[in-house]
């Protein structure tokens, strides 16, 4: 009799778990948006078709066969060896946990798996991950279960290992096309019905009394207090998470509330056989924290599970086979101390991710090498339920064409109307708004073809703002065409004045062109002559040089022949008188030699100053192209400049190489130096200031002449240098200066040196002139 009982409850708590794969589907189908619904569903409906016949060929001969050193079973495949009424029962109640554990991986994957993938693990798992590793933890002999891991109705065993081959997916996939952000921020995706959700919840609630009161396999007494425990830790589950939703959010999340649900419930299902009602509360509530923590982790993660099923089977199913210890006596748990057991449910928990991810993973790569794991993005937007089923839904296809018209600007398309059904009237509306629309159009069309005399249909209410918009604006069209020929008209009243002014204008600008270019001519006269008048005054202060230092041996070698003179007189008077002696002769001819050799001496020092006078004189005023010995001319400019140089305690100091050439303009060469010096002497140091004046001559592999002038007086101030070649630039205005030696010298070397000059001073520190000359 006891016997019969239990074997009729088996089935019935086997029926009841049954109908979980359509709270499954339903809560599914609720997450999920519509486009997917149908495509959901016939997961659900699939995974249950393959698991069936998958679990009868091989699965449960893997689970409960004899086993082979308690790593899997080698009998009863196609129940060969299991003929008992019990027997057979035991596989209808098994069979609904495998289908369970294969429909958690179709929530996690929803809404871009392939079909054909999804079939494919879906006979994987309930052939080999799921029997073998129920195998290790349910079968007397398996190796779990000799170790002591306890999960009573499959926390870890159904739950986890489900909830990894879907974490698994999830990976392999990737997330739904616009479901985080480029910044990583998760996107809310909306649900298509969240009362499925709650109603697949509770036929989930109903379907676990069968879940957790059937795993007794017997009709006694326990079961009340397994579904005692069942009906508490759901509640405190949902519980824990509607109250965190009221601390963290300004409204109570429906979802996060419905998966605390399920979360307790998983959490529980490890140990409701054992635990307290008390016990139960506890462990139901902290499947519900850790099912709200655990989606907010995946989304920080960017880990795409659109019905949360890793969360509630995976981390709450972790949580509850972990602690359950805590909760029961050490002579209840198999290994008889807590911290052992602790151990135990540790290693179990490793095992069935390390077995689920072990045969998972290679599947999943397989599946997507072969193309077959994740649709098209083109399927994937308009749905899975036309992709891959060809199902069509009103709401959707409504939709699809709105946002057609939209896309394309095709307003005189319409959308099919389905009378009677809320899209159809959708639809109908939408078709009106067309129809007034594309009117306006046609009306804005011919008023942007001038025709502003159009009638403007009425506004059919002061929000119909549309056509408020055309008749203001048709009436501003209006009013703005009248300004516009009005302002068109003193617009050309205006222009033909302007015409006229232009043309005066234009021949003033002529005549004070021809002013202008005559002014050009006078000032580039006076130019020449400004630097004509330079050189000759350069010129006559070189004449008055040179005649002083000429004065000087001239002077000397009159000097000389007047006493000669004399002498000579005296000597001839003594011979005369034949009074000469031998010593007067001596006298005299020593008188004779020291004179001339002192005319001599000065005679050739004047012809040397004529020399270089002349050289010098001769090169100022040609133009004509020489080879210079840069060293010697240099030497013979300074030579004409010694006069002035005199009343200066000034020093030049010469760094040139004895045998440097170049061909050039010699007189614009010595007008340059003159100029150098000279402004020196009359800007760089006061009249009783010492100081040294550096000139360093070099040349270049290309034959490029390189004059340095440096001097080390009181150099220039920064906003003079910048205007320091300016014509009429002096800082001695009163003193002298005329502010063109250096405007005439940036000239000579720029235009006809064919060079470049730049400077560069500190004041204080004196100035540097670096002067660039490229051979003729």
């Amino acid at each position: 009799m006891q016997e019969n009982l239990d074997l009729i409850w088996i089935l019935i708590a086997a029926f009841m778990v049954f109908m979980m794969q359509a709270g499954f589907t339903m809560l599914e189908t609720g997450f999920v948006r519509a486009k997917n619904s149908v495509n959901i569903a016939m997961k659900n409906v699939v995974d249950f078709i393959a698991g069936a016949l998958s679990f009868w060929l091989v699965g449960f001969g893997l689970m409960f066969g004899a086993s082979q050193v308690g790593l899997f079973g080698w009998q009863g495949m196609m129940l060969d060896g299991f003929s008992s009424d019990y027997d057979h029962a035991l596989f209808v109640f098994q069979l609904m946990f495998a289908a369970t554990a294969a429909t958690i991986v179709s929530g996690c994957v929803s809404e871009r798996m392939s079909f054909r993938g999804y079939a494919a693990i879906s006979v994987v798992l309930t052939t080999l991950i799921y029997p073998v590793f129920g195998h290790w933890s349910w079968h007397d002999d398996g190796w779990l279960a000799k170790l002591g891991f306890m999960d009573f109705a499959g926390s870890t065993v159904v739950h986890l290992v489900g909830a990894t081959v879907g974490l698994v997916g999830t990976q392999m996939l990737g997330a739904r096309y616009g479901r985080f952000a480029d910044n990583g921020e998760a996107i809310e995706i909306p649900h298509f019905n969240l009362t499925l959700v709650t109603l697949g919840v509770f036929l989930l609630w109903f379907g676990w009394f069968g879940f957790n009161g059937g795993s007794a396999l017997v009709a006694d007494g326990s079961v009340a207090t397994i579904v005692m425990n069942t009906v508490l830790a759901g509640a405190a589950g949902g519980g824990s998470a509607f109250v965190i939703t009221l601390t963290h959010g300004k409204t109570i999340s429906v979802t996060r509330t419905l998966n605390g649900i399920l979360g307790g419930l998983v959490a529980v299902t490890a140990s409701a056989d054992l635990v307290t009602p008390g016990a139960a509360v506890l462990i139901g509530a902290l499947g519900g924290v850790l099912v709200y923590y655990g989606e907010l982790l995946l989304l920080r993660l960017q880990i795409d599970d659109p019905v949360g099923g890793i969360p509630v089977h995976g981390i709450a199913g972790i949580g509850g086979t972990l602690v359950f210890p805590l909760f029961v006596a050490a002579d209840q748990l198999a290994t008889g101390a807590v911290l052992t057991q602790l151990g135990v449910q540790l290693l179990g928990v490793a095992a069935a991710i390390f077995w689920s991810v072990l045969i998972s993973l290679p599947v999943f790569w397989l599946l997507k090498r072969r193309n077959h794991l994740r649709v098209s993005l083109e399927n994937e937007l308009i749905g899975l339920n036309v992709a891959e089923h060809g199902v069509r839904m009103t709401w959707i296809d409504t939709v699809n064409t709105m946002q057609r018209i939209v896309s394309e600007g095709d307003y005189s398309r319409r959308v099919d109307v389905e009378f009677g059904t809320e899209a159809g009237d959708v639809a109908a509306s939408f078709n009106t708004l067309l129809d007034d629309l594309e009117e306006r159009i046609e009306l804005l069309n011919r008023i942007s073809h001038g025709e502003l005399g159009v009638d403007c249909p009425p506004p059919k209410s002061e929000k119909d703002i549309l056509s408020l918009s055309i008749k203001h604006m048709v009436a501003n069209l209006a009013s703005l065409v009248r300004r516009i020929e009005v302002k068109n008209h003193q617009l050309q009243e205006l222009n033909e004045g302007l015409e006229a002014r232009v043309r005066d204008r234009t021949a003033e600008l002529a005549a004070e062109r021809t002013r202008l270019e005559n002014a050009l001519e006078t000032v580039q006269a006076a130019q020449k002559q400004l630097i004509e008048s330079e050189k000759m005054a350069a010129l006559g202060s070189l004449v008055a040089g040179v005649s002083h230092e000429i004065n000087t041996p001239v002077g000397i070698a009159v000097t000389a022949a007047s006493h000669l003179d004399e002498r000579a007189t005296s000597f001839k008077q003594l011979f005369s008188d034949n009074q000469m002696k031998r010593s007067d002769l001596e006298q005299f001819l020593a008188l004779v030699e020291e004179s001339c050799r002192m005319l001599l001496g000065n005679l050739q020092r004047a012809a040397d100053l004529v020399h270089s006078f002349k050289r010098v004189a001769v090169d100022q005023s040609t133009d004509e192209l020489t080879q210079l010995n840069v060293r010697q001319y240099i030497e013979e400019t300074l030579l004409s400049l010694r006069p002035q140089m005199k009343t200066r305690p000034i020093r030049i100091e010469l760094d040139c190489p004895e045998n440097l050439f170049i061909t050039t303009h010699a007189g614009p060469f010595s007008q340059v130096l003159t100029n150098l010096v000279m402004n020196a002497l009359l800007h760089a140091f006061e009249p009783d200031q010492s100081g040294v004046i550096e000139i360093a001559v070099s040349q270049d592999d290309k034959g490029e002449l390189h004059l340095r002038f440096t001097d080390n007086g009181k150099g220039i101030p920064a906003d003079s240098l910048e205007k320091i070649f300016d014509p009429f630039f002096t800082t001695k205005r009163g003193n002298g200066g005329t502010g063109l030696g250096l405007h005439i010298l940036y000239n000579i070397i720029t235009q006809q040196l064919g060079g470049s000059v730049q400077v560069s001073s500190q004041p204080g520190e004196g100035t540097c002139f670096d002067i660039y000359i490229q051979p003729a």
